[in-house]
């Protein structure tokens, strides 16, 4: 679960039990990872990918805790939902320019060129 309010992200069990958090008095190895205004999250071997409203996409190793800014400044705008199709890959909806970006997490958008995040849908009105 995502909240975005309390920059929290939790998981819980089929029961409804809270089973791990992160973002706020976490426990060891997540104490370290803060990520502002959680609104996606998507796990794909073992990486929890979790979509920000600051306009990024961060990656969290759940191995080890570490995280990191995988995706930014690259034409995100408020990403707020996130799913893995059945290849791999990552699937970004971006709820401020209105398009879906696909993301390879074996290969991510290089930071240094702006057109390298290629939207695979585009809502029109």
């Amino acid at each position: 679960m995502a909240d975005n309010a309390a920059n929290l992200i939790a998981a819980f069990d089929f029961n409804g039990n809270p089973k791990a958090a992160f973002g706020v008095n976490t426990p060891q190895p997540f104490d370290s990872v803060s990520i502002s205004m959680p609104s996606g999250l998507a796990v794909h071997s073992g990486v929890l990918y979790v979509a920000a409203f600051t306009g990024e996409i961060n990656r969290v190793d759940l191995s080890d805790g570490s995280s990191q800014a995988w995706v930014s400044g690259k034409g995100l705008s408020v990403p707020i939902g996130m799913a893995v199709d059945p290849n791999g890959q990552l699937l970004a909806a971006d709820w401020g320019v209105s398009k879906i970006f696909k993301v390879d997490p074996l290969n991510p958008p290089d930071p240094n060129d702006p057109d390298d995040l290629i939207p695979v849908f585009v809502v029109t009105s």
